[in-house]
């Protein structure tokens, strides 16, 4: 069972060797990308341009710029150079299941609890340009549970992986998904059909949410009651807390952004009528495919719509008539703007994380490829080295699976040793 399961982490053709990313994290020598065809997003587009990564910051930007002591040059002649792109929605690495759906609000539930820093998927992902993901519930639920918000370090502990200083959010859902109108019935034993879980319909999600926020209004108050007295009558006692309830105070007083699913116009108004009601902000509409009927309405409050990756981007430019800097915002500082890192992330610019990524061409076109992807200034996915350990890692595969079959001929095909003959 112990070769399967290693057996099992390594099926990933293109797999970085974790013990090397599972070491301590040594200082990070700085980079100079020389000449490259810098698509900063905000700033136009530089040709011939060099950028200095430094201490995990974007140093430099400008023309014959000088290496410093100890730093690694890459050549980028006839290569671009743009902003890790950041999806906004995203399940990856969430290990266990992304949904709680006994109840229909489970504010109380955390996605960072459940995030696999092993993934293959993450790896993918950086291969792909990827350097930040929102990490959502999912949309089983009116109220779902707390996202988190990654930066895609292979192989790194989960919390060196949290992206610091990124506001909390949290997961809604409306329409189909959570009246689980197109569920198989729960047949218990003995029992007949389960009763289904409320809401079954869009009133009922309408009421959830009404409901949830009016006691998490209350709750506010209990305890804003109590911290004004405290400080003058030490015998008062401190109101319960409410896990369901807290992360929905934070909502009322702007510290939680709230994402949420959706699909139908009817549904994305009735939640922006009860933001308006409870005055809380909606940070965005995911999916949002009846969306454009009610632009109005959601620019006015200034609500997002995701869109996400490079082929989409191009996308946009031919079906959108959007121009390439507007394309490459849609899956770069627009994300940054939904998820409250725009200052941090999404663009080239000096002072920002040097989350930056080298592509063969026009990442725009399809037929260019990511070659190296920086997080940080470190980089997490080089296509030269990862061609390079494939036959390492071929062989490596192969000796697991010989093992494999020595400790389990059965399940190999063959006859004896453990349980043979049974």
């Amino acid at each position: 069972m112990r070769a399967t399961a290693i057996l099992a982490a390594c099926l990933v053709a293109c797999a970085t060797p974790l013990e090397a990313q599972a070491a301590a994290k040594a200082a990070v020598a700085p980079v100079l990308i020389k000449n490259a065809t810098v698509m900063t997003v905000t700033k136009g587009t530089l040709a011939n341009t060099d950028v200095l990564l430094r201490d995990g910051k974007i140093a430099q930007i400008g023309k014959n710029l000088t290496a410093p002591a100890g730093a690694t040059t890459i050549d980028a002649t006839g290569k671009y150079l743009m902003p890790g792109i950041i999806d906004p929605h995203s399940h990856s690495m969430a290990d266990g299941g992304i949904n709680e759906g006994s109840r229909s609000v489970t504010s109380m539930v955390r996605v960072r609890d459940i995030l696999n820093n092993t993934a293959p998927i993450i790896y993918r992902e950086l291969a792909g340009g990827t350097t930040t993901i929102n990490v959502l519930h999912g949309s089983a639920n009116t109220i779902g549970g707390q996202n988190a918000v990654v930066k895609l370090k292979w192989g790194r502990p989960v919390d060196e992986m949290i992206f610091p200083g990124a506001p909390p959010g949290i997961k809604f859902a409306l329409g189909e998904n959570v009246t689980q109108k197109n569920n198989t019935p729960v047949v218990i034993q003995g029992q007949g059909q389960a009763p289904r879980r409320y809401p079954e319909s869009r009133m009922g999600q309408e009421e959830v949410i009404r409901d949830a926020f009016t006691r998490a209004q209350d709750y506010k108050a209990e305890w804003d009651d109590y911290n004004a007295r405290a400080a003058k009558d030490k015998t008062l006692i401190a109101p319960r807390r409410d896990l369901e309830l807290e992360p929905l105070v934070e909502i009322l007083e702007g510290k939680r952004l709230l994402h949420s699913h959706s699909y139908r116009a009817d549904e994305m108004l009735m939640l922006l009528e009860l933001s308006d009601e409870f005055h809380f902000h909606v940070q965005t509409l995911q999916h949002g495919l009846e969306g454009y009927k009610i632009a109005s309405d959601i620019a006015k409050r200034g609500t997002g719509r995701a869109r996400r990756l490079n082929v989409d981007a191009a996308k946009m430019i031919r079906f959108g008539g959007l121009t390439e800097d507007e394309a490459l915002k849609t899956i770069t500082y627009n994300g940054a703007i939904q998820l409250g890192i725009e200052k941090r992330v999404g663009s080239i610019e000096t002072g920002k994380d040097a989350d930056v990524v080298i592509w063969t061409g026009n990442p725009l076109s399809v037929y260019s490829r990511v070659e190296t992807t920086f997080i940080d200034g470190e980089i997490f996915f080089d296509r030269q080295k990862d061609i390079a350990m494939r036959d390492a890692l071929a062989k490596e595969r192969a000796d697991l699976e010989k093992e494999d079959a020595l400790m389990n001929p059965v399940a190999s095909g063959g006859r004896g040793g453990r349980g043979g003959g049974q």
